[in-house]
């Protein structure tokens, strides 16, 4: 048992994993956003106008709310422990019903630009979704992970499941 729980554990580390990219996301341009105020306060005139200093101070205020605001989403919201997929994964695997990855396209003027990333998506019995990005090379493990910890899930995308999820995603699951 103690074999099994070691290998659970470990494909629920690349589940956190991919959840933590947006949590680290949101701290970074938290960071800076703060580290802007920062400079702005400390080079704040107060010779100027008034109405220069006003928007000044406005401008302040905004960014230092925003960066607070991303500090604490990051902070609390995008816990990857508090996830409702992880949360699913722990509790109640048979929730997920249907993962599937899709390239993510980007064009340039030049043709197609190099795709770095991919959506990982998750489709619970519900008919919600949770879409997760990550780098090409670990899309492929963070969906062997899924269907390690969801056996039964449904796997790959086809224009036929995504119409039987809509009609009824519980269907998708394996029996």
């Amino acid at each position: 048992m103690d074999a099994n729980n070691a290998v659970h554990s470990a494909q629920l580390e690349v589940v956190r994993s991919a959840l933590a990219r947006a949590r680290n996301a949101q701290l970074l341009i938290g960071g800076v956003l703060f580290a802007f105020a920062s400079i702005g306060a400390s080079s704040f005139n107060s010779e100027g106008k008034t109405g220069s200093k006003f928007v000044s101070t406005l401008c302040l205020i905004l960014l230092t709310s925003t960066a607070v605001i991303l500090f604490w989403v990051a902070l609390t919201k995008s816990n990857p422990n508090r996830s409702p997929l992880v949360l699913a994964l722990r509790n109640h695997p048979e929730t997920l019903v249907w993962i599937y990855a899709q390239d993510i396209a980007s064009h340039t003027e030049s043709g197609p630009a190099r795709i770095r990333d991919r959506n990982v998506y998750v489709k619970f019995a519900d008919g919600s979704t949770v879409a997760l990005t990550v780098r090409q090379e670990r899309a492929d493990r963070l969906c062997e992970a899924l269907k390690t910890l969801a056996p039964g899930v449904a796997e790959g995308f086809t224009p036929e499941r995504e119409e039987q999820f809509r009609r009824d995603p519980r269907s998708l699951r394996a029996a």
